[in-house]
């Protein structure tokens, strides 16, 4: 599991190599975490460094701020989420079935690097769902790729609904709930 978060080396090499793809591309080749660490180490030496528009993993937050500081867009959204934990979350899932291993066996550093990665790749074109079935730890989503409504009243996390209203369709942003890291996308 540590060769994976060799990510904060090679970030650069990773988010532009996925942000640079087109949607058309994204899907030909293996985009995963482990391979871009497994096959990016060489490549981290030669890394461009990334440009601002694109999202470098590092220790920082990947919350979304600028978008959480917006207004609500909507009232009523319909959006979908990668959920992301780690081991310092595993007493809010007890009585909840337990936490996702993935979760339990990493750190914040990890999961900081690992959503702000997810993160990336979505903006760079990557298929949601796809990813939601990869990386996901929702388990009343991650499979299904199921989309939940967010409205004012709905009994969804705060931080989780507030980032569903302020998102534009198919914009997709990040906030922290006492689950973890959520990768939201708006779909309606």
């Amino acid at each position: 599991m540590k060769r994976i978060w060799i990510l904060t080396a090679i970030a650069a090499t990773v988010v532009a190599s996925a942000c640079s793809k087109s949607a058309d591309t994204a899907g030909e080749e293996d985009n995963t975490v482990e391979s871009a660490v497994e096959s990016g180490e060489e490549a981290a030496a030669e890394a461009p460094p990334a440009t601002a528009d694109e999202p470098t993993p590092t220790a920082a937050s990947p919350v979304t701020t600028d978008i959480m500081n917006r207004e609500p867009v909507a009232q009523r959204t319909m959006v979908q989420h990668v959920l992301i934990s780690w081991s310092d979350k595993a007493p809010v899932y007890a009585g909840r079935g337990g936490q996702d291993p993935r979760g339990a066996a990493r750190s914040a550093e990890e999961a900081n690097g690992l959503a702000a990665f997810i993160l990336a790749q979505a903006r760079g074109g990557r298929d949601f769902v796809a990813m939601m079935r990869e990386f996901s730890e929702d388990p009343g989503s991650a499979r299904t790729g199921r989309a939940y409504e967010v409205t004012p009243q709905a009994g969804l996390v705060p931080p989780f609904k507030a980032l569903g209203m302020r998102l534009n369709v198919s914009e997709i942003g990040v906030c922290e709930t006492d689950f973890g890291f959520h990768i939201i996308k708006r779909t309606e």
